[in-house]
């Protein structure tokens, strides 16, 4: 985290990744696994997932953006963790 001081007040920068699984930004503290947005790690290995809140097609917690590669796709829905 990076702290950034604008008119004597502090702002937090927080460090962004790209998901290797569907490629949508995220922020790395919104997810337990780092190469892999909460949605994703949620999907394929059953960790928490972020309670989306979307504005303007990005969600304003984690930034994941919906996303969805063609492994998740594909995937039967018994076996996605929803």
């Amino acid at each position: 985290m990076i702290l950034i001081y604008t008119n004597m007040k502090i702002e937090k920068i927080f460090s962004t990744a790209f998901c290797n699984e569907c490629g949508s930004k995220f922020l790395k503290r919104s997810s337990k696994m780092k190469s892999l947005c909460a949605e994703c790690s949620h999907i394929i290995y059953g960790y928490k997932n972020c309670g989306h809140v979307f504005e303007n097609g990005v969600c304003v917690k984690c930034l994941w953006d919906g996303s969805r590669s063609e492994y998740i796709v594909s995937l039967p829905k018994e076996e996605v963790n929803l």
